[in-house]
């Protein structure tokens, strides 16, 4: 019959999951069942599927005897989220391992929110520390004024980017100089 067809052109990964959700709406534990899974083609290879279907009809016993659903393609959105994740991992893989420290912050605040090991290693402080600090926390005073101009210039849309000599102050109270370039992420108009 068409059920037994269609298990058994699912993608043997998907087979359990998509059992267990049918057998849980038959079950009449939810009102209707929905999923993603991977479904052969004619042709041999594997799409993504979204289906939602509903029990419509039962025999005198309770089994169940008609359903109605949709399968709707989602290959492409599922290719384009894997795209996605895979190029997030690629991002934070060299944000955490590059040779140079690193730094995110909230342009409105200015606080940290996500600095790699070498940047810990360069100011001393741990990241729980660096993510509850600004980064006026940790320059040089004489520094913050220049610092906080160059900063202002590309939130103000003036130009894209800086790069500024300054100094930083450590955990320990020691100063050390270092080469700072940094942009700002504008996503629709806003800034990240």
């Amino acid at each position: 019959n068409d059920v037994n067809l269609f298990f058994e052109r699912l993608h043997p990964d998907d087979v359990e999951n998509v059992h267990r959700l049918v057998a849980t709406h038959f079950a009449g534990v939810s009102e209707f069942y929905r999923c993603d899974f991977r479904l052969r083609g004619a042709d041999g290879s594997y799409k993504w599927i979204h289906g939602a279907g509903r029990l419509i009809e039962r025999d005198h016993a309770g089994k169940p005897l008609r359903m109605v659903g949709i399968h709707v393609d989602i290959d492409e959105r599922k290719l384009a989220d894997e795209l996605l994740r895979t190029t997030e991992e690629e991002f934070r893989t060299m944000f955490e391992l590059a040779a140079v420290g690193n730094a995110q912050g909230d342009p409105e605040t200015g606080c940290f929110t996500r600095v790699n090991r070498k940047f810990w290693e360069i100011t001393g402080y741990t990241e729980q520390e660096l993510l509850g600090m600004t980064y006026t926390d940790i320059t040089h005073p004489d520094d913050r004024d220049r610092d906080a101009a160059e900063i202002q210039k590309v939130l103000a849309g003036k130009t894209t980017a800086w790069s500024i000599e300054k100094r930083y102050v450590r955990k320990d109270g020691q100063i050390i100089w270092a080469t700072v370039n940094g942009t700002v992420i504008r996503r629709d108009g806003r800034l990240y």
